[in-house]
């Protein structure tokens, strides 16, 4: 276990790299954020991983994370059965069918959500999650704001889930060891503007499934 002296110094390592990766997200002209979420998007589309989906949950974008509303009517175009993120109390992220971008309404913390009444299913039942990040390192580890709302609803996915990838900005994917504890989930891979990166840690997971806990169908993914 660790003592309280090694998660005060993980705590502080995360501190300083979220202020970092905050800046340098905040630096970006509106002309490159816009080109790099339609390249990140693009790899998206392309992807294996993405084509062998058939359910997905994703969230709507805020303070510099790359746009992905157009990934969403691209999906939504092909087919694709698309939730969102509702925040609920106890940290809890309830995700909902969302039919039009356009219907998402401000929510906690500003953030476009879906309406409680829309159809909601659990996170262990998606093909493809794409998570928020400020930082992601080659083995999965993921930094996100502090608040822990993505751990906290991803560590009860289970071990049949679905694929989880981080998106972010090329500049956020860390070489090095994004600092984190046992709570903290790891992603399979990540999306940027300069490509599909698979962590060292990906387990491989059926790629399609049936929502409400039905059976795959299909077997283990390749890499796109």
């Amino acid at each position: 276990m660790r003592g309280s002296g090694a998660e005060s110094d993980v705590a502080g390592e995360k501190t300083r790299l979220r202020a970092s990766m905050a800046r340098a997200r905040a630096a970006l002209s509106t002309e490159d954020a816009e080109r790099a979420a339609e390249r990140l998007v693009r790899y998206l589309l392309e992807s294996e991983v993405f084509s062998r989906a058939k359910s997905l949950a994703l969230y709507a974008a805020q303070d510099g994370e790359p746009d992905l509303r157009g990934f969403y009517e691209a999906a939504r175009g092909v087919g694709k059965t698309l939730f969102l993120p509702r925040c609920e109390p106890g940290r809890r992220l309830a995700f909902h069918q969302v039919q039009e971008w356009s219907d998402l309404e401000p929510g906690r913390f500003g953030l476009l959500e879906p309406r409680s009444e829309w159809p909601e299913e659990v996170v262990g039942a998606f093909d493809l999650v794409l998570v928020p990040a400020l930082a992601v390192d080659e083995q999965g580890r993921r930094l996100g704001r502090g608040g822990g709302w993505y751990d906290q609803s991803l560590s009860g996915a289970g071990s049949n889930r679905g694929t989880w990838l981080a998106v972010v900005h090329d500049f956020q994917r860390v070489r090095g060891a994004v600092p984190a504890d046992e709570r903290d989930q790891r992603v399979d891979g990540c999306v940027t503007e300069a490509g599909f990166f698979w962590c060292g840690n990906t387990h491989r997971p059926p790629i399609a499934r049936t929502l409400s806990g039905g059976d795959s169908a299909a077997p283990d993914r390749d890499d796109p």
